[in-house]
Formats: C-alpha cells, structure tokens, sequence
C-alpha cells in the first residue's frame, strides 16, 4: 500500500512582528502570502472499520510519525461526507485526555471534507483484552477485575467530559475502548455522537450536520449496537436519548468485564423491537455462579442497565463515583451475617481473614487458667482478627456476636491486594503487629 496524499490542513496569513525599539512596543501585520501548511501521508495498513468508515495507519512524512486516518469507505455514497466532517467536529472539540486528539482535515477535488486525522493509538481495544483474560478460564477477579475497573473509571471521565459539552457518544462499547501501551485508556468512534439542543452554546458550528431535532419529531432511525444500547435508544430512537442512555451502554460495558458476555446475548438476526421490551437481564452472580462478583459491584451494574432511566445512576460522574467508591472503600469484602450467640471466631484457630463488624455488636474474651477473660466489646466500624491476618498466626482471641450482626470479611488475597508485601505501609503495618502481639503475650504472662 504505497498510496500518498496531501492533506491541507488550512491556509491562513503569517504574522510578522515589527518591533519598534525606542517604544518597547510590537506590531504585527499581515503578509501578503497566505501559508498552506501541508502533509505528506503514505497509507501503511488498515487499523480497523466500522459501519461506514475505514481507519487507516499512516505515515506523516512531515513530522516522521505514525497517525490514523479516517475515510468513507468505497461503498458509502459522497452524500454521507457531512457525517464525516460531524465526526472530525465533534471529537476536534472534546479535547480531554480520553479523547483521541483530531489533527486536520482534508478535502476532495470540491472543498468537501473527505477524511481527517488523528493520534495513532499503540495498544488493544477492551475487547482484546477481555478474549485475553478469557483464556484463563474464569471471568476476570482479583487483580485482573482491579485493573479492569481502574480503566472503566477512566472511560466514564470521557463520557461525563463529552456530557458537559452536549455530545452524547450513543456506541459506547468494548470494541470503542482502546487500551494503550503504557497506560492511555482512549473513547474512540464518535461518528454517532449525536450534538443536544439544549444548549445552544454547545453546538459545534452552525455548519454541522444538524442531529437536532424538535421535541414533537422524537423518531428516526436506529443508530448503536444492539448488545449495549437502552430500551429507549431502541424503542424511541435517537431524538428521544439523553446522558443516561449512555450510563445504560456504560452498565453492558461493566457487565461484560464481569461476565465475559454483554448483556443482551442473542443471535445477531434478533429483531431489535423484542430489546425494547421491559426483558429483566439476568445478574451477573446468576451468569457465574461459579466466581460470582461482588454483591456489591453486581447492584451498581444492575442499577446501570435498569429499564428506566428514572432508575440509573443520572450521570456518568455518578457511576465513576460508585465504582470508585467500591474500588476503595471496601467494596470488594463479603458480607457475612451471624446471628446472637454464634461464634464468629474461635481462640486457637487459624486465621485466613479479618473482620469489620458493619452492624451489630460482639463481645472478644480468651481462655486464661481455666477462667474466661473478657477483653472488649465491638460495634460498627471496629475490627477484629487483623492480628492472625497479618502474622498468618492462629487466633488469640473468641468472638461471639451479642446481637445478630453484619461483618465485611478482608479474606488474605484482599488484603495482599490492598497492601503488597514489600511496599512500605505494609513493612509499618507488619512491625506494629508483631510488637502488639508481643504486648498481647507479655500481659498474659503477668499474674493477675
């Protein structure tokens, strides 16, 4: 593929700065040759394609760099060029980390935008990288589900970005999200993004494709993907969304890195009318019932893809705020319920995990000369076990639950997680329980 173009990325006069030293003043004025900035491009391979456009990798000779360049592709008629263009306008404005930066843009024979440019992205998309972990055998947990949540918080940043604009993406999916190398985590395709009227400041320019439409003119036709877009998309159109469409399509996102499948698994000739129906989507818990996620990772999902809008999270920002919240606050611990009278914990035993009493109250005594010895009482936000988690020791101490209680288990492989051997707090935690323990064992010794 030894194809060249010529991209004018636009014309415009040079300045040229006069000073006038005895006032310390500068002026500018205009010459009178206009500059054509211009790159040489050689088509290298095909990136990916979409419904109607074609990725290609490039070569910028100009600057010595790879970039990706969009076209129509052969088969779409001339008359879709102004979605095109919409989609250079669109993602040129979202300037955000998230977002692929646009470049320039070119033109055919008669002014007409015919492709654009932009940042060439060195990695995989989402959907990579799911087939990936799906080679291990199970749905990702642990670490793998970590990492994965990280950059799902990253892509919801994008989405609450574009939001504040007025752009609503409307194909949010695993095959949009690009994974870079060292790190990027990128929105990509905004060739659907549809521009809301409610703002008229955030319109990109008056001569774009107008996607807007009168509130009474609420149809037309079905844009998306079918496995991740909401009922309304479905059932209304594209004039009837708002930002919780996207929340839903972020939701079946969510959902596929939990499950392995999006949400809506059925076969590609599925009419769409039967997605608008108010269908419940089985739990994820149900979908693996062999290494089911966490209980409460599953609500937050399931809030997300609710068949109302009314009962979604109500904006991206508030789905990241929720991810973030079970990313590290506690999220990933099990609940576990006893009731009054039960032994939590029993003196003696080995202990493979810690527990934090979320309701309820329990009492802690230990064997001493026959005698039974109490130590404490716990209520909610106090913890017990942390020693023999930490030491990898058996327990010193019996706990029973005076009250029907609730606790959050930190089992080992979360807290290894959570605090690595060998990183400096875990090195401070370590040594403060070994000398506590040692505290503990000295004060048994002493006489009563």
């Amino acid at each position: 593929m030894n194809e060249t173009r010529k991209l004018v990325r636009g014309s415009r006069p040079v300045p040229r700065a006069t000073q006038r030293a005895e006032q310390g003043e500068v002026s500018f004025a205009s010459s009178p040759e206009p500059l054509q900035i211009v790159t040489d491009l050689e088509l290298q391979s095909v990136i990916g394609q979409g419904g109607m456009g074609i990725v290609f990798r490039v070569y910028d000779r100009s600057l010595q760099r790879p970039i990706a360049m969009k076209v129509l592709k052969s088969e779409i008629p001339q008359s879709a060029l102004p979605c095109l263009a919409q989609e250079a306008l669109v993602t040129g404005r979202l300037e955000h980390p998230g977002i692929v930066p646009v470049y320039g843009a070119g033109q055919d024979d008669g002014g007409n935008p015919d492709c654009f440019t932009m940042k060439y992205v060195d990695g995989v998309t989402l959907t990579d990288r799911l087939l990936e972990l799906s080679k291990l055998g199970t749905p990702p947990r642990g670490r793998h589900l970590q990492e994965l949540l990280t950059k799902f918080l990253k892509v919801c940043e994008s989405v609450s970005f574009a939001h504040s604009r007025g752009v609503l993406h409307r194909d949010i999916k695993p095959d949009n999200i690009m994974l870079g190398s060292y790190g990027e985590v990128y929105l990509m395709d905004w060739g659907l993004a549809l521009l809301r009227s409610d703002n008229s400041e955030r319109r990109v320019s008056d001569a774009a494709p107008k996607h807007e439409q009168p509130k009474h003119e609420q149809h037309g036709p079905v844009v998306g993907t079918p496995h991740y877009m909401a009922p309304e998309a479905i059932r209304c159109g594209p004039y009837s969304v708002d930002e919780r469409t996207d929340v839903f399509s972020l939701g079946a996102v969510l959902y596929e890195m939990l499950t392995l499948v999006p949400p809506y698994d059925f076969e590609d000739d599925l009419p769409l009318w039967m997605l608008s129906r108010n269908d419940t989507i089985k739990p994820p818990e149900q979908v693996t019932p062999d290494a089911p996620p966490p209980a409460q990772l599953c609500d937050i999902v399931m809030q997300a893809l609710s068949h109302s809008p009314d009962d979604r999270q109500q904006s991206a920002e508030q789905l990241r705020q929720d991810i973030e919240t079970f990313l590290y606050a506690g999220g990933w611990f099990t609940r576990r319920q006893f009731a009054s009278g039960c032994i939590v914990a029993h003196e003696g035993e080995e202990g493979g995990s810690a527990y934090i009493v979320e309701k309820g109250r329990c009492r802690v005594y230990c064997e001493t000369d026959g005698a039974t010895k109490a130590l404490r009482e716990l209520g909610p936000g106090e913890c017990f076990g942390e020693l023999a988690l930490l030491t990898s020791g058996k327990r010193t101490a019996t706990v029973e639950a005076l009250t029907d209680v609730t606790l959050l288990e930190v089992s080992s492989d979360v807290f290894e997680r959570e605090l690595p051997r060998g990183s400096w707090t875990r090195q401070f935690v370590d040594t403060l329980a070994e000398r506590f323990l040692q505290s503990e064992r000295d004060q048994r010794r002493r006489p009563p």
